[in-house]
């Protein structure tokens, strides 16, 4: 067994490392670095047997089968880095306070008049005396002709709130990532009650695990 992950041979490697020094991260990371060594190896091997042995067909599949595994590897440190960015931290860690609420009878022109163009905002909760009626993003503003945004009121436009996927304060990152793919939705407001009292963006997610990607630990 070639002791690299996603191989067995490095499933087994993680769980000996993990057994002795108690660390699931440094395991995970540890294993994955055979498996990126060991699929550079397949591909140098195929390269080679391509174009120096003249065997192109084994050779291109001895590095196809490299780049899946290098693939696989580089997914598994992915993996670590999203349950460390989202399992501890919560949504009120970095949600956007204070949306921008909007009511259901304003038209789509007094919507990109007002706030898209002089604000460059892009999302907005839709109420109704202090109640959560939807949200409007950019996407549906789009999805109405020009000619009728002064006859198209936002609740004609909006994601109603049955429709939503409304988040608490703590729930954690890693839950609001679920639900949105589940949903496949790129926002979602935050309610205490019938208040929304704030906003998750897909955007915001990605930026956090972007930032643990670079920064996180090696």
């Amino acid at each position: 067994m070639l002791p690299g992950f996603p191989m067995d041979g490095g499933r087994v490697l993680r769980a000996a490392i993990w057994s002795i020094s108690g660390q699931y991260e440094r395991a995970t990371r540890v294993a994955a670095g055979g498996g990126s060594l060991i699929a550079y190896f397949f591909i140098a091997l195929g390269i080679y047997m391509a174009f120096f042995k003249r065997d192109w067909i084994d050779g291109l599949w001895i590095a196809f089968i490299g780049m899946f595994l290098l693939t696989a590897a580089r997914s598994a440190i992915v993996q670590l880095a999203t349950r460390r960015a989202f399992v501890a931290r919560h949504v009120i860690d970095i949600m956007e306070h204070v949306p921008y609420c909007v009511s259901p009878a304003m038209s789509v022109r007094a919507l990109v008049d007002g706030p898209i163009l002089q604000h460059g905002l892009i999302t907005f909760v839709v109420e109704d005396a202090g109640t959560l009626r939807g949200m409007v993003t950019l996407n549906d503003v789009k999805a109405v002709p020009r000619e009728e945004w002064d006859s198209t009121p936002l609740q004609s436009v909006m994601i109603p709130a049955q429709d939503l996927v409304a988040l608490r304060a703590l729930d954690s990152l890693q839950r609001a990532m679920e639900l949105m793919d589940e949903r496949g939705i790129h926002q979602a407001p935050v309610v205490e009650g019938d208040r929304v009292i704030g906003i998750v963006t897909r955007d915001g997610l990605l930026r956090i695990l972007r930032t643990e990607l670079e920064f996180g630990p090696r």
